[in-house]
């Protein structure tokens, strides 16, 4: 998760406002599994609400916890709007059914991921300080982004 430098005074409507890739903004839930086991972060290569980017030649190899292996297509840019700042997160744009999020890749972004009864769960950008709640749904950690 990184925030973006907000010097334009340009002001997207609501919390999540996303762009579909054609032009209108979308305002949605985006529920992301947040893994401690997971290398890297990757979004299902069909849904709306990303910058997408082809990658040419050598892709990422993915491989699920069952062994078998995971298409990935390019790199996705979510954007979304938490606490009024805007912020955006890296995926590989990939053949999976929902998208989950690496806490290796967040630290490797310049995040902190606590998972804590006392202190809260939450993901926090380093230089900012500014948190994205994470709530606990049937045993795992969720990012819910609206």
């Amino acid at each position: 998760m990184e925030e973006e430098d907000d010097d334009d005074d340009e002001e997207r409507g609501g919390i999540g406002g996303i762009d579909d890739g054609e032009g209108e903004e979308v305002n949605e839930v985006v529920e992301i599994t947040v893994d401690s086991g997971a290398s890297r972060s990757e979004r299902p290569r069909k849904k709306k609400g990303v910058t997408r980017t082809k990658m040419w030649g050598r892709k990422p190899k993915l491989q699920a916890a069952s062994g078998t292996n995971i298409e990935v297509e390019g790199e996705a840019m979510l954007e979304f709007e938490m606490g009024g700042k805007r912020c955006d997160m890296k995926f590989l744009d990939a053949d999976v059914k929902k998208p989950l999020g690496a806490v290796s890749a967040m630290e490797d972004e310049g995040n902190t991921v606590v998972f804590s009864k006392k202190w809260g769960s939450f993901v926090e950008n380093d230089k900012t300080g500014e948190r994205v709640p994470m709530v606990r749904k049937g045993g795992v950690y969720v990012m819910v982004l609206q």
